[in-house]
């Protein structure tokens, strides 16, 4: 049996209020997925539960089943729209993710992690996972600038993680979203390599090797350089994937992929902040003696010893960050104490000088239990986070060497 599925992933901008024109290109979403070209979708930054609904309405003649993640006090903002029924689904929210106290960059807010829908289509299983990794806020090929980098690093590796543990026996594995990694990444090197995975773009036979692949901050999308640029000269970046993993009991062949839901048709304005990414698959069961998987054991090894030194320089960097917060803690709990004990704040007669003395003591007060929630609650759950993964990588990286030394 042959079937072919083509499978497209988008990132939606559907931030309330602040995203430019949401509803209008909700709508014109919605009116295109309707038109059927589309076998499975998987969605990011799907925040508002009103877009969600009027997604899956217009397209549910064609798009009938679907499963949105919920995760986090956002909500992950992630979900799959399927030709084929959805008969399980999983979610798995990423160790680390950012920080609540970085109110403004939200990531901790919204849960993020990897949603995974096992589809059903006639005799084939397919594993569809989606993910939304944490935003960049620096040049991802700059870790000294990049605060967030390790979160990142650690989230591909999560991911593979996931994907191995929950893809085994699937005909198809198609991991999707928005990984906020651009390709020459070790955040996307170890989602690849330890989860065994393809990338559609790079294998599409369509391909010329001098044809852009940028997802966002294209020139050509009406809300590039909108948001926050780390390139003035650069042409953009490529974050968004569509990656399969092929099954010996399975041949996979990837037919076409290319960018889409760029300018909605008729205005002047883009789909979202993000260029859409679609792939074609054939499937064809293999009749016969199946052959073993190829090996790829001494890669996976190279990529886990590639993350340690991350790991290496993180933990001792974290652990001066806590030691900072409680040692500002304290600074300001003896600072408060030593101006109350003195009677400063007793010399102040006027309603004006109270006030005053009044706001300086909230402040000093909010500023203490501020940073030594940060230093006792956020950085040392970041820490054990870190020494946790880290004792991961190093357990799967032995576990590696061992096989390998024993061929």
């Amino acid at each position: 049996m042959v079937k072919q599925i083509r499978v497209v992933t988008l990132n939606c901008w559907g931030l309330w209020y602040l995203s430019s024109h949401r509803e209008k290109r909700i709508s014109h979403l919605g009116d295109e997925l309707a038109r059927g070209r589309y076998d499975i979708v998987t969605l990011q930054e799907i925040w508002m539960e009103k877009d969600y609904q009027s997604i899956c309405d217009k397209a549910k003649d064609v798009l009938p089943y679907h499963h949105y993640f919920h995760s986090g006090f956002l909500g992950s903002g992630m979900c799959i729209l399927s030709k084929w029924p959805i008969v399980d689904t999983l979610y798995h929210s990423y160790s680390l993710n950012g920080y609540a106290y970085r109110i403004l960059q939200g990531d901790w807010f919204g849960g993020k992690g990897v949603g995974l829908c096992v589809i059903e289509l006639e005799d084939f299983t397919v594993n569809v996972y989606t993910t939304h990794k944490h935003a960049l806020y620096a040049p991802s090929h700059v870790f000294s600038e990049d605060e967030h980098f390790t979160h990142r690093l650690l989230q591909g590796y999560e991911l593979s993680k996931f994907v191995r543990f929950t893809g085994t026996n699937t005909d198809l594995n198609v991991v999707t979203g928005d990984f906020n990694t651009e390709d020459f990444s070790l955040g996307l090197k170890v989602a690849k390599v330890n989860a065994d995975l393809r990338d559609a773009w790079l294998d599409r036979p369509n391909q010329c090797m001098d044809e852009p692949c940028c997802t966002v901050e294209a020139p050509d999308n009406s809300y590039t350089k909108t948001q926050t640029s780390y390139y003035v000269h650069h042409p953009g970046m490529r974050i968004d994937y569509v990656m399969y993993g092929t099954k010996p009991i399975c041949h996979t062949t990837c037919l076409d992929s290319r960018l889409t839901f760029k300018r909605i048709p008729g205005t002047d304005i883009s789909y979202s902040d993000h260029d859409g990414v679609e792939a074609l698959f054939e499937l064809k069961k293999v009749k016969g003696e199946v052959q073993k998987p190829s090996d790829n054991t001494q890669n996976r090894l190279a990529v886990l010893q590639e993350i340690l030194p991350y790991l290496d320089d993180s933990i001792p960097k974290i652990k001066r960050q806590r030691a900072i917060y409680l040692l500002t803690s304290l600074l300001l709990f003896v600072l408060l104490t030593s101006l109350w004990l003195s009677g400063t704040f007793h010399w102040c007669t006027s309603i004006y000088a109270r006030s005053g003395a009044l706001v300086v003591l909230l402040a000093l007060v909010v500023l203490g239990l501020g940073a030594l929630s940060i230093g006792v609650s956020v950085k040392t759950t970041e820490l054990n986070q870190l020494i946790g993964r880290k004792r991961d990588v190093m357990l799967e990286a032995r576990s590696l060497a061992s096989r390998l030394k024993k061929k």
